[in-house]
């Protein structure tokens, strides 16, 4: 894997030609020992000098006489272990790779690895930029202004040398080391050796002494210099940076400035990361120069701040990485800076806004020498300055913002620097709900709050918003500028189930009706189990054949009371990422080599396994199941082997958030030989969903109106004659509502009146005579869909007959020629008084050929007011009709006119045609159920 870094974009040509170096020292290998194995390490004679025999190690060299062993440091540190690393040298006749698997096969070391080679890569660059603009950006001036800072800081400078002699460099430097030559002269050899002379003028360059450039740190702080490159190499290489770490943490630095690195993870670098932290040394890192989001090592380590590279505009350097994994971001383009010998240049890269950081961390730490590294470092990122609105593609890409000297020294004197903000556990809502956040409240601040990158109009520290994007509150009190990112206000992608609702169809005044929503609506699990549905991932060396397995979630109800992740895997022997699907080699397998953390949505990680859990076995344990919750035992180091543990970060801050978004496993092999073989992942979510409640009610309209019943049933007593609509709504707790649905209770004219042409009639003609002159009878809808009547005729006798096999036809009825109709009157408990004369229920009307209109009225007893007569139209194709009555069941009609409008509710299994000649319009509420058949045209009568 290449190693590049930190070079200009200018020169694009020279960082390919880079690419090309190799990033492994050949023959030189880091090993860790195990503790209960440390005294198997002997003194050696080679060649004449004193040397380490490591356990195993001579078994497997064929030339004995040409390697070494030497101690990687000499510190005592049984914490972290670094005085159980060592480094081996082996000849270059000798197999590099099966050296390092037989180590590992002794089963006496933590780690194998092989030694990397980190680089810096820079160049000179915009000469037109003002010499000092970065150190006005970031408002150095003004915080010397505000606090002249105390006793020095030791700030190391890791690099490839330092001219320590500098005019400008000397009065702020101490005494340093060359942990490649192992001497104590960090100076270059000659002149390409720019880089670290060029990153200590920007973390201490003195000021005040008339000559060249001013730094942040002004004066409170003193450079460590460390060289970390061989004489006689390429100057862009490091090739013993982490040696030099731990000499900078044992040599009293308070922090470290690092510009290189690369994108291979070791875990002997993060050990020693780790050493150098609980020494109490905070590290700052360059994230690189490589324009995309890949990790670059050691900036990406834990316990590492890592920094991007901004232009005088604030905007992100084209070159510049980014990612999250970033912490801050600086000024890093056109930086002017001393190099060899007693020059000044400008230089461009995230090696350039690294020692930048360094220096304002230094000055602040001389203002308040007592704060802690996690306060310190908190200090720097809560006090940076937005930089959003000027990189919207880079939003949590970026870190924090651009760091601000004067705001972190102001915030922490004004005792605001560990201010905090509690957001509500969820910040999903639903459609036309809000959230309030509530910031810290400080007598006189003053607010702004920002939505994405727009600027509200609150100014108090409480914000009420239905808006959706993330929200950020910037609280100011003199120059103190606190800004508070959030998680973003997100759509609850959960809504209720649309309510189920049967429509009502009944005469007038026949008492009370009751629309009812029915059916338990609502699924209120007690748990869900998402499960990973790809392809079996492989890892091995810190690489991996696929993108890491994941699951999504987006139908989960309720808050998180637990949680438990199941991974299906197996540790192979032999073979590499790529190795998974072929068949396992019989050798010991490197199970210690493994780790597995889980990534939550909000990006915070949780560490399941550690590398080093478990211990090498003597074949493969085969694929297992290892399931993480909280009520399990901890994992004891031993074989892999399938069971309940618990994770090694606890899952409890989950608790009462909600499950939504993406869930990673982020799994891992740090060393090469035997893969990792992922096949299966799976989250089960325990919720407080089984709490949940449904709610139901009716309202006025589809939306807003009134609410008429807070539960499933809503009562109406006798009403008008006609439909109204009425809306149901369902509301499952944890979900948003549901849409509404429309029922509807259509109260029938009483006499109801249809008719039947006499030519779909399938009577005689003196049955139709018998019909049209009975005084009373029934008109019957068979299960078949065919209509039948009975009744008393006239002379007191009863009839029964088949009407028709199609549904009749309602008003109005449009004619092109001369028709002849039955019409029948229905739901009348007396007599039926027709307009024209006719007291009973049938009326055959003859030989209609234009526009006319008959009334039929219901001579009873009412419990209510008596209702109007029903009309009952025949129009011409020159008419314009008006349709607003419900069509009935499998009915066949056509409607022709001049201008139709329609708003029927057209029942199954009707066929309906419309045709105007001039226009057709179907009216809101127009609605036709499943197996209508509708057609509409402009036309005439056929």
């Amino acid at each position: 894997m290449i190693r590049i870094l930190f070079g200009s974009v200018c020169l694009f040509l020279t960082s390919l030609a880079m690419a090309q170096q190799v990033t492994v020292k050949e023959g030189e290998i880091y090993v860790k020992i195990k503790t209960l194995h440390i005294s198997k390490i002997k003194s050696t004679q080679n060649n004449g000098k004193e040397s380490l025999e490591m356990p195993g190690l001579n078994t497997f060299l064929k030339n004995k006489n040409k390697s070494s062993t030497v101690k990687f440091s000499k510190v005592k540190d049984s914490k972290n272990g670094i005085e159980r690393i060592y480094k081996i040298k082996i000849d270059s006749s000798e197999n590099f790779e099966a050296v390092i698997r037989n180590l590992k096969n002794t089963g006496y070391y933590e780690f194998v690895e092989k030694k990397l080679v980190r680089y810096i890569i820079f160049t000179p660059n915009d000469p037109g930029y003002s010499s000092q603009y970065h150190l006005r950006k970031i408002k150095a001036p003004d915080a010397w202004d505000l606090n002249p800072g105390g006793a020095s800081i030791i700030v190391a400078v890791i690099d490839n040398a330092v001219q320590t002699n500098h005019p400008d460099l000397q009065a702020n430097m101490l005494r340093g080391f060359d942990a490649s030559n192992n001497d104590l002269d960090p100076n270059p050899p000659d002149s390409t050796y720019t880089h670290g002379s060029h990153v200590a003028g920007i973390v201490a360059a003195v000021n005040n002494n008339g000559l060249g450039i001013s730094s942040a740190a002004n004066n409170k702080v003193k450079v460590l210099p460390i060289k970390a490159t061989p004489n006689g190499v390429p100057p862009n290489g490091i090739y013993d940076g982490f040696e030099a770490i731990v000499m900078a943490a044992d040599s009293g630095a308070k922090i470290i400035s690092i510009s290189w690195g690369g994108n291979e993870y070791s875990q002997m670098e993060q050990d020693v990361i780790d050493y150098a932290r609980s020494k109490n040394v905070l590290i700052v890192a360059a994230a690189g120069n490589s324009n995309n989001d890949v990790k670059i090592y050691p900036a990406a380590y834990n316990h590492v701040i890592s920094v991007a590279c901004l232009d005088s505009t604030d905007i992100r350097s084209s070159f510049s990485s980014f990612g999250n994994t970033v912490d801050v971001s600086a000024p890093g383009r056109g930086i002017l800076s001393t190099i060899p010998f007693n020059k000044y240049i400008k230089y461009s890269g995230t090696s350039m806004a690294t020692p930048l950081v360094s220096a304002c961390l230094g000055y602040i730490w001389s203002c308040f020498p007592t704060m802690s590294l996690d306060s310190l470092e908190l200090l720097l990122k809560n006090t940076t300055d937005n930089i959003e609105n000027e990189n919207p593609t880079f939003i949590n890409k970026l870190g924090t913002g651009r760091v601000n000297l004067l705001s972190a020294l102001a915030c922490k004197m004004q005792g605001l620097d560990a201010l905090t903000f509690n957001s509500p556990a969820s910040m999903y809502i639903c459609t036309g709900d809000s959230i309030t956040l509530t910031g810290p409240l400080v007598a006189g601040a003053s607010y702004q709050w920002y939505m994405n990158t727009t600027l509200l109009s609150e100014t108090s520290h409480i914000l009420k918003t239905s808006k959706l994007g993330r929200p950020r509150m910037q609280m100011t009190k003199n120059q103190c500028k606190r800004s508070f990112e959030l998680e973003s206000i997100k759509p609850n992608p959960l809504k209720s189930p649309l309510p189920i609702v049967t429509n009502i169809e009944k005469n007038y005044c026949q008492g009370v009706d009751t629309l009812k929503i029915t059916g338990n609506l609502c699924v209120f699990p007690n748990f869900v189990e998402k499960v990973y549905a790809g392809p079996t991932i492989g890892y091995d060396a810190n690489v991996k054949s696929g993108a890491h397995p994941f699951v999504d979630v987006n139908d989960i109800p309720g808050n998180i009371d637990s949680i438990q992740v199941s991974v299906t895997w197996v540790k192979k022997a032999g073979g590499d990422q790529n190795s998974c699907g072929l068949a396992d080699l019989g050798n010991s397998p490197f199970n210690e080599e493994l780790s597995l953390s889980l990534l939550s949505p909000s990006g915070k990680i949780y560490d399941l396994v550690a590398s080093g859990s478990y211990k090498k076995g003597l074949t493969s344990s085969g694929t297992v199941i290892t399931t993480f919750k909280m009520s399990a035992d901890s994992l004891v180091s031993n074989l892999p082997l399938t069971g309940n543990f618990k994770p090694l970060t606890s899952f409890a801050n989950l608790n009462g958030k909600p499950a939504f978004g993406t869930w990673t496993l982020l799994a891992n092999d740090n060393s090469g030989l035997d893969p990792l073989c992922v096949s299966g992942f799976k989250i089960r979510f325990y919720t407080n969903a089984n709490t949940g409640q449904q709610q139901l009610s009716w309202w006025s309209q589809s939306t807003g109106g009134s609410l008429l019943s807070s539960n499933g049933n809503l009562i109406r007593t006798n009403m008008a004659i006609g439909t109204q609509e009425f809306y149901a709504q369902n509301k499952c707790d944890f979900y948003c509502v549901s849409d509404r649905k429309a029922a509807r209770i259509t109260i029938k004219s009483t006499p109801g009146v249809v008719g039947i042409p006499t030519l779909k009639l399938l009577l005689t003609a003196a049955q139709i005579f018998e019909i049209s002159n009975a005084s009373t009878y029934s008109f019957i809808i068979n299960p078949n869909n065919t209509y039948s009547i009975q009744g008393i005729n006239n002379s007191n006798l009863p009839f029964s007959y088949l009407l028709s096999n199609t549904a009749p036809e309602i008003s109005p009825i449009s004619i092109c020629n001369a028709v002849d109709y039955l019409l029948i009157a229905t739901g009348c408990a007396g007599q039926v008084a027709w307009n024209t004369g006719e007291l009973n229920s049938g009326f055959l009307v003859k030989t209609i050929t234009a526009n006319t209109l008959f009334s039929a009225s219901c001579n009873q007893a009412w419990m209510c007011t008596s209702p109007p007569p029903t009309f009952f139209n025949f129009q011409n194709n020159t008419s314009v009709l008006s349709l607003t009555q419900n069509t009935p069941s499998n009915s066949l009609q056509s409607y022709f006119g001049t201008q139709i409008t329609s708003s029927q509710l057209i029942k199954p299994v009707s066929k309906i045609n419309y045709t105007g000649s001039s226009s057709i319009l179907l009216q809101p509420g127009f609605s036709v159920e499943n197996g209508n058949i509708f057609k509409a045209q402009i036309g005439v009568c056929p």
